[in-house]
């Protein structure tokens, strides 16, 4: 039996996971609809879209990675980590 096997998810962090998702949705909704637009239409689009939803994926993440205990349990979550750094970097 694995230490995931014994994870019993609260309506806290229930609701922190579906803000990720809807975060990940806006963020990568704006990053792709402001690749179609003109550059001035593209500024506003990233702006009231893509910037917020980045920032609510980057805090929910956080707070759900914190309210599950996940950082004890496996290396899977510093390699995702990592690629969420180099995604933002680049």
């Amino acid at each position: 039996m694995s230490s995931f096997d014994s994870f019993q998810p609260t309506l806290t962090y229930n609701l922190l996971l579906t803000l990720h998702i809807l975060g990940v949705l806006l963020w990568i909704g704006g990053l792709l609809h402001a690749a179609g637009s003109t550059r001035s239409e593209a500024a506003g689009v990233l702006r009231r879209a893509a910037y917020p939803g980045t920032y609510v994926t980057i805090l929910a993440g956080l707070a759900c990675t914190y309210q599950g205990g996940w950082l004890a349990r496996g290396w899977w979550l510093y390699a995702k980590i990592f690629l969420v750094i180099l995604l933002l970097v680049v």
